[in-house]
């Protein structure tokens, strides 16, 4: 998985390549971009929990 915090980099590059990614998004910004993250969070330790299920 791919953690970034710049949809036109980082989640477009993980969907071009079919590897998952984690949005790093901590001021809960809209995505109007066409990348699409498999899953977003607003803090770094949100990703632990994410993965596991939660």
């Amino acid at each position: 998985m791919i953690v970034g915090d710049r949809l036109d980099a980082d989640i477009l590059g993980a969907n071009q390549f079919g590897i998952e990614s984690c949005w790093f998004n901590p001021l809960r910004a809209e995505n109007w971009s066409s990348a699409v993250p498999t899953i977003q969070v607003a803090r770094l330790s949100e990703i632990a929990v994410r993965l596991a299920g939660g």
